[in-house]
This record gives C-alpha cells, structure tokens and sequence, in this order.
C-alpha cells in the first residue's frame, strides 16, 4: 500500500423518504498513506472496478464471498475483510476482522506469493 486514490461525490437529494444519490464528479485525488480503513457508509461493496475486473463470487446480500475461518478467497491468495464481507457494521468491528485476516496470512506462509 502506497496510498488510496479517492474521487469526490456529491449527494442529491431525493424525492420522499429514500436515500440521498450518490454521483462522482470525476474530480480524482492521490494520498499517500501506510494504512487505509474504508469506512463507506451503509451499502454493500459497488460490484464494480476489482470486485467486477476480478469476477469475485459475492453473497445473496452482495457482500465479497469469503471463507470466514481465513477470510481469504476460494482458490486466490486475495482475501476480503470488515464490511465488504459482512455489509455495514462498526468500525471497530472492521478493523478486528483486518486484523484478523493480518494474523492468518502473517502465520501461514503457502498464502504468499
């Protein structure tokens, strides 16, 4: 990890009592970090960019499809963790499972490359 690239959205309002929409406005920025949490709000992952380029198996509920001993994707050496395998949640629940994942690749080394 050398840094997270974000894209500034604007919400729209909606009609009623629905949820505002999101749109990107296209206007990109780079920055440099060691560590990055996502903290992305209420919805499942966007079945898009990786999730989509990767055909990653997902859940009924749209969630990254996981072994929950490892967290680790069937037959990959790429594993998912925190809310993007079990929908919204808390954030330190989150970085419980990162760490998680952390500890079962750190002490199994056929998950190298």
């Amino acid at each position: 990890m050398k840094g997270v690239e974000v894209e500034e959205v604007e919400w729209l309002p909606t009609k009623g009592n629905g949820r505002p929409e999101m749109r990107k406005t296209g206007r990109t920025e780079l920055i440099e970090a060691d560590l990055v949490f996502l903290a992305m709000g209420f919805v499942h992952p966007e079945q898009e960019g990786q999730i989509k380029e990767l055909s990653l198996a997902v859940t009924e509920r749209k969630n990254i499809a996981v072994d929950p001993a490892t967290n680790r994707i069937a037959s990959t050496n790429i594993f998912a963790r925190g809310d993007s395998i079990t929908g919204a949640s808390l954030v330190v629940r989150a970085m419980t499972s990162g760490r998680k994942t952390a500890t079962v690749i750190d002490k199994n080394s056929n998950f190298s490359t």
